[in-house]
């Protein structure tokens, strides 16, 4: 089984989280939990990756981070491995701490990031084991509510700047005690976690970076992107042009003949959908992917030359995000 895709760039927002192998406990005291803070306040010197919330659970931890650098792959690769070596030292065994990769879903911060943050602090309540959220030390609740000194790696300003210039805390303290929203703990609730948690523009949005930096979510990872298909491309393209479907998918016969519809359904195929140039060359037709992706470059090149073409683009592409 391949491993999950990891969505990186530049600011994105994270809720990561990771589980003990064997369901034991990962922080057995206070030294383990005092050791994974230190390291967790070392990413941010070391690799400039924010930590927005956490919340320590005995055989779990949840983490709201962000990464100015897109670099989260890194960073938790460090802040793992240097745990389960330092953690085993501590307790003098050795062996996997953690029960695999961490978990990371990508979140679009404008609209959940307050609501992830709640999710995360009221853990040991959901769990059972405080009443109150503000009760659980292992966590960045309680800094939140200016109860105790934040350390300098903790980061509250984003959180805190939805609820206001002024009494944001007493805000923020009224929304955690609401309790979840119906959406969120809907998303949570699911057995296999979603790889983002965003609107519909945001889920193509992910998918446009991911073909740009041309890395390939395999089909289900798209279709959970909500990525429009090879056929939703072809026949938006083909009504936008008025043209049979057929024609899309036929390769054009002699020297300088073009189609332009059947260009626009190509280039639209890996530009919006990210879709690997050996399924569109199978699709349309190529013998290799080598026409393919020759013809995708030829896609830019027309676009960026020709007004008319790149108005037609653009429909088929606002018909496409919102159907």
């Amino acid at each position: 089984m391949s491993r999950p895709l990891r969505i990186e760039y530049e600011g994105a927002w994270y809720h990561v989280m990771n589980r003990g192998a064997g369901r034991r406990q990962v922080f057995r005291g206070p030294a383990e939990g005092r050791l994974f803070l230190d390291l967790l306040g070392e990413l941010d010197e070391t690799f400039g990756v924010e930590t927005h919330a956490y919340c320590l659970m005995g055989n779990h931890y949840h983490l709201l981070l962000r990464t100015p650098r897109g670099n989260l792959g890194r960073a938790m690769r460090h802040l793992g491995g240097l745990f389960t070596q330092r953690a085993n030292r501590l307790a003098r065994r050795d062996g996997p701490i953690f029960r695999g990769r961490y978990k990371a879903v990508l979140i679009e911060a404008e609209a959940h990031l307050a609501a992830v943050g709640r999710y995360i602090h009221l853990n040991p309540v959901m769990a059972g084991l405080v009443r109150r959220p503000e009760a659980w030390r292992w966590s960045s609740y309680p800094a939140y509510l200016g109860r105790v000194a934040a350390p300098e790696w903790l980061h509250l300003e984003a959180t805190l700047a939805g609820f206001g210039k002024r009494g944001a805390r007493e805000r923020y303290r009224a929304f955690v005690a609401e309790g979840l929203d119906e959406d969120t703990a809907a998303f949570y609730r699911r057995g296999r976690l979603e790889p983002v948690l965003g609107g519909r523009a945001f889920r193509q949005e992910v998918a446009r970076r991911l073909a740009k930096a041309r890395v390939q979510p395999e089909a289900a990872l798209r279709r959970r992107l909500d990525v429009p298909s090879l056929a939703r491309i072809i026949a938006a393209t083909a009504a936008e042009f008025g043209q049979p479907r057929k024609s899309l998918l036929t390769p054009t016969r002699g020297r300088g003949k073009r189609n332009p519809a059947r260009d626009a359904a190509i280039g639209l195929a890996r530009t919006l959908g990210g879709h690997p140039l050996a399924a569109i060359a199978e699709a349309f037709g190529f013998g290799h992917t080598a026409g393919a992706s020759s013809a995708v470059g030829r896609f830019r090149r027309e676009v960026a030359q020709d007004p008319a073409l790149a108005r037609r683009v653009k429909r088929i592409r606002r018909e496409l995000e919102q159907s």
